[in-house]
């Protein structure tokens, strides 16, 4: 029995050292991306390991613009991405991302002539894949991405959308 223990211990013992091997929470603005505009990230690393990892993201955006525009007024991206450290030491990293951005736009419907505007929310889903560089620090540190988005706009545009994105934020 007091081996059992003893391996018990000895093995959660390892698993607590990997465990604060490698910073795995990335906080940050991201200007462009899923939210054509702006917003604000929280990125988790999946594992440990420092050569390839596979980030998922969860964010938020508001955009005060006028109702009339193809912007969301509001919304959420999601995303799932694979990194692959470029070269030995280095802190950057090849990123290939899958993502989706639940927007919320507020529509104007006129009520007739003379009449006032009634608005209501429609909500979009906006499939896409990005791909670019990423500075990911191992222990935490400034942290940065810059990467090309490809989306698919089926509601408004019907159209490809190409855009950048550059990430700024804090590994922690």
């Amino acid at each position: 029995m007091k081996k059992i223990i003893l391996i018990i211990s000895f093995l959660a013992y390892i698993i607590t050292i990997e465990a604060q091997d490698i910073a795995r929470n990335n906080i940050y603005l991201e200007l462009g991306g899923p939210a054509y505009l702006y917003s604000v990230n929280y990125e988790h690393l999946l594992s440990n390991n420092k050569d390839i990892n596979f980030p998922i993201r969860i964010g938020v955006f508001f955009n005060s613009i006028d109702v009339s525009s193809d912007f969301a007024n509001y919304g959420i991206p999601l995303s799932i991405s694979l990194i692959k450290k470029i070269a030995g030491n280095s802190k950057m990293y090849f990123e290939l991302k899958a993502l989706v951005t639940i927007a919320y736009y507020k529509k104007s419907n006129t009520m007739g002539h003379g009449q006032a505007f009634t608005y209501y929310t429609t909500r979009q889903y906006t499939p896409g894949v990005s791909f670019g560089i990423r500075r990911q620090p191992a222990k935490g540190g400034f942290y940065y991405h810059l990467n090309m988005q490809i989306s698919y706009d089926k509601e408004l545009s019907k159209k490809i959308i190409i855009w950048p994105a550059l990430g700024i934020g804090l590994t922690i």
